[in-house]
């Protein structure tokens, strides 16, 4: 009998203790802010409170956890640090195992009774994160997963119904000096997901203008931003760090919907350029974007960063281009087989085809900009060639002016190295002659021993003042050099001052007449020789885009020459 009242005292005593503990499992939140980190479940406990954070990321990346971190009580904002961690060190860099699943047990003191929602925020690295509203009472049940509301998607297909221009362009239409207008939807969304705004950068690549326009976030999750376009383009919707693509023509109204839940996801996808493919559109172009949007939210990111690395830039042009078809190899064959097998919009067909065409050419691009900055080379220039891709490029067609990539393309293609040659048009301004080739050539007359003294002077001054020697001399001995150097050089034009103004009349005077036009049409001259007779190019609407975006500068140069010359 005894001892059975000891036992019931035992049991007894043993609930009251385990009465103090309480486990939510998988607890409810409002919102949360990372696809890496949940909260699988917290412990409060007498003395600690205990949470268990499940974390997904890719294989072998690390998370890191810190003194920082810290659970919130939602109520009155009261803060409490971890004391300590299990599976894991705290400020330590923890590798994620084969299966990028782990779950760690972040200790901190424990709460108030009284504490009802909690918000877990980690702020102390470059990717902050939140999962707030946390809910600590074990029976709150997570919310049915709300779709679009039906008054959001009234007002979006309200809006795209009061578009300017309600149907696709027609095949002759193209260049169109308008507006797009962006309405959409993120479903999940709240204020507290760090961003409030996006950004779209469009652009007209013929004027080189840029205009990011921001896009605004409602705090309901709707969305809307008007953009100028001067035709059809394809563009990126940035939030946070996500880019949402999609393709508008000018004059439309484009509508989305887009989910929280892919943001996080490709929160955990950092080993990639996410592709986001839960999207409804709205608009004319609708379908358009959903058939895009499936074909590349299927395929494989290209690899950018090894095609653009150091090791693929010491390769032979040859190499490089071997390297870039196998890698590409796949890619294009599941292109043409979609192409081949999708019955898709005859538009989004022939963007598919410009767009791969052009990818392929910035690579090249890349390449050759590499090449042409890489000190091993020697200032070796590419074989011709090499320019050989720039055929298979309809280079009039005005639709790859829409194509992801055209930025890129067009300002290599204006700047590429074989038209370098062009910046010899500025030895317009430059005297066909130096004042020694006039003086001991022109004239024929002979050096005294006082010019040869001068003239090698005025060569060790490029040498000591200018050139690799130039440490070897102290600051004082430097002005006594270039004091010694205008002594002799004053000397050297007293001696000479009456054929000094015959080469001013002959060679320096004509130069005053040389405008910033004329070197331009010199410069252009030029271009135009080696576009046509050099790498064998048709003349061209691309060819021509490039003459035009110089127009800008050109024209404020000319202008200001015209200023100077009033004055």
């Amino acid at each position: 009998m005894k001892h059975s009242a000891l036992l019931l005292l035992f049991l007894l005593f043993a609930s009251v203790l385990s009465a103090k503990d309480v486990v939510i499992v998988n607890p409810v939140y409002k919102v949360k802010t990372t696809g890496i980190t949940s909260i699988s479940k917290i412990e409060l406990k007498a003395n600690e409170t205990r949470v268990h954070l499940h974390t997904v990321f890719l294989p072998h990346w690390w998370v890191k956890f810190s003194m920082t971190n810290y659970i919130e009580d939602c109520a009155t904002g009261k803060k409490l640090y971890p004391m300590g961690m299990e599976n894991g060190e705290l400020e330590k860099e923890i590798y994620m195992p084969d299966s990028g699943d782990s779950t760690f047990v972040l200790l901190f003191p424990k709460l108030d009774k009284s504490v009802k929602k909690i918000n877990f925020r980690d702020v102390d690295t470059k990717d902050p994160f939140g999962i707030y509203g946390i809910s600590l009472n074990p029976k709150t049940k997570a919310k049915a997963k709300q779709d679009t509301p039906p008054v959001v998607l009234k007002w979006i297909e309200n809006e795209t119904a009061k578009a300017k221009r309600t149907t696709l362009m027609n095949e002759d239409e193209f260049f169109s000096n308008d507006t797009v207008y962006i309405v959409g939807y993120i479903k999940g969304y709240s204020p507290l997901a760090g961003f409030s705004t996006g950004i779209v950068y469009a652009s007209n690549q013929i004027t080189r203008e840029d205009y990011p326009i921001v896009i605004q976030i409602h705090e309901d999750g709707r969305f809307e931003g008007e953009l100028p376009v001067n035709h059809p383009q394809y563009l990126g919707l940035l939030f946070g760090n996500k880019y949402i693509h999609f393709y508008i023509e000018p004059g439309q109204t484009l509508g989305m919907v887009l989910d929280w839940e892919e943001f996080l996801l490709a929160d955990r996808l950092r080993d990639r350029q996410y592709t986001f493919k839960d999207i409804r559109f709205f608009g004319p172009t609708a379908l358009i974007n959903q058939e895009l949007t499936a074909f590349y939210s299927q395929e494989k990111e290209l690899p950018y960063r090894m095609l653009y690395s150091e090791d693929s830039n010491r390769k032979t042009p040859d190499e490089y281009k071997a390297l870039l078809n196998s890698t590409i190899k796949e890619y294009k064959e599941n292109l043409q087989r979609a192409l081949n097998e999708q019955n898709w919009d005859k538009r989004t067909k022939t963007f598919l085809r410009n767009d791969y065409a052009i990818t392929y050419a910035t690579f090249l691009w890349e390449y050759e900009m590499s090449y042409s900055y890489n000190k091993n080379r020697g200032g070796d220039k590419l074989p011709l060639d090499f320019y050989d891709f720039l055929q298979d490029i309809a280079m009039n067609d005005r639709r790859l002016l829409s194509t992801s990539k055209f930025n890129i393309f067009i300002n290599r293609f204006e700047y590429a190295d074989p038209f370098r040659t062009s910046n010899n048009a500025f030895n317009l301004m430059r005297s066909k002659k130096s004042v020694t080739e006039y003086l001991f050539e022109e004239l024929g007359l002979q050096k005294t021993p006082e010019d040869i003294a001068y003239l090698e002077k005025v060569d060790s001054a490029n040498i000591y003042l200018y050139g690799s020697k130039q440490e070897e001399l102290a600051d004082q001995e430097k002005e006594s050099f270039r004091a010694k150097i205008d002594e002799m050089s004053s000397a050297f034009e007293k001696r000479y001052e009456k054929q000094m103004e015959g080469y001013q009349k002959k060679y320096l005077d004509p130069l005053s007449l040389i405008t910033y036009a004329d070197v331009r049409e010199e410069e252009w001259r030029i271009k135009d020789s080696i576009c046509y007779n050099v790498l064998k190019f048709k003349p061209s609407l691309l060819y021509d885009i490039t003459k035009v975006r110089s127009l800008d500068f050109t024209l404020s140069q000319m202008i200001k020459d015209k200023k100077q010359a009033r004055t």
